[in-house]
């Protein structure tokens, strides 16, 4: 069977879950673990996140208007907020206001960037 390169983002992305929720049930110190490997390292970590949803960005936007994937990402925010509300407290208590757009203005400047290409599509 021949799968498209949205399917292979979906498959890889499922597999990483059920692995992940695998460990969880099973032997949550050993994914605790490799979740602390992996966040030890944040600069490299943000680079390869980026690259990897510029990539997928490149596949889904060949199948999906911005519109329609900017919906999805209403969806996932949401989903996220659901799982994180617990934690934010502690998570903003580390933020420090004055450094806040030099350190996230590539962040910012690509959400502003879907934000305008959606608006785009909305009303022009």
């Amino acid at each position: 069977m021949t799968y498209t390169p949205i399917e292979i983002i979906a498959m890889i992305f499922l597999v990483s879950g059920v692995i992940k929720m695998i460990y969880l049930i099973v032997n949550p110190n050993a994914w605790m673990n490799f979740a602390n490997k992996i966040y030890s390292k944040p600069k490299p970590l943000k680079y390869i996140s980026l690259i990897l949803a510029a990539i997928i960005f490149y596949y889904l936007i060949q199948v999906f208007t911005m519109v329609e994937i900017f919906a999805v990402m209403a969806f996932m925010a949401l989903i996220i907020v659901f799982g994180m509300a617990d934690h934010v407290g502690k998570i903003l208590k580390s933020f420090k206001i004055k450094n806040m757009w030099k350190e996230y203005w590539i962040y910012t400047l690509i959400w502003i960037a879907l934000m305008a290409w959606v608006i785009k599509e909305l009303f022009f």
